[in-house]
């Protein structure tokens, strides 16, 4: 016979658009966020999962999912909509119990939605109209000046790019 020492491992997957970062994953309103728990000796009893805004300081989902049948199941998986999410940053803290009632350590990841473009306010300041060229075949500098607004976020924590396109008229 076999002992099994160990809980199940649960780990997570984001399909959708998103983008990786060390602290944190950004997603669009379009995610799906699956949690998938596996024990191939005992199998997965349910995966426990809690929601919580960090900036509003709320839970916003506290759920016990377990399979539809009470049969054996080496591996579970739930999937986890993220359509009804305001912009913000979540808290989500997840862990799967075997059928052992062996409980996994908890694991968390944080989650950003940002569901706005950024806007920019722009000006150029010049000392004399723009031009393409002046008469020496020189091309002339002009300064643009430009402040983005990613709100509610501190720009320092979010990376922006920026293009710029110039065209002739």
């Amino acid at each position: 016979f076999v002992i099994d020492n160990s809980p199940g491992v649960t780990r997570y997957n984001i399909n959708g658009f998103n983008t990786q970062y060390p602290d944190y994953v950004l997603v669009s309103k379009d995610a799906t966020l699956n949690l998938g728990a596996t024990d191939i000796l005992s199998g997965i009893s349910s995966i426990n999962y809690k929601i919580k805004s960090i900036d509003a300081n709320f839970v916003v989902r506290d759920v016990v999912s377990r399979p539809s049948d009470e049969t054996y199941s080496e591996t579970y998986n739930i999937n986890i909509s993220l359509a009804d999410f305001l912009p913000g940053r979540y808290m989500i803290e997840y862990y799967s119990t075997n059928n052992l009632d062996m409980i996994e350590d908890t694991k968390s990841l944080i989650i950003v939605f940002d569901n706005k473009p950024p806007r920019i306010l722009y000006y150029y300041n010049s000392q004399s109209p723009f031009s393409p060229n002046n008469s020496a075949g020189i091309l002339d500098t002009l300064a643009i000046n430009y402040n983005i607004i990613d709100e509610p976020f501190e720009l320092s924590n979010f990376p922006i790019k920026v293009k710029i396109w110039i065209t002739d008229t």
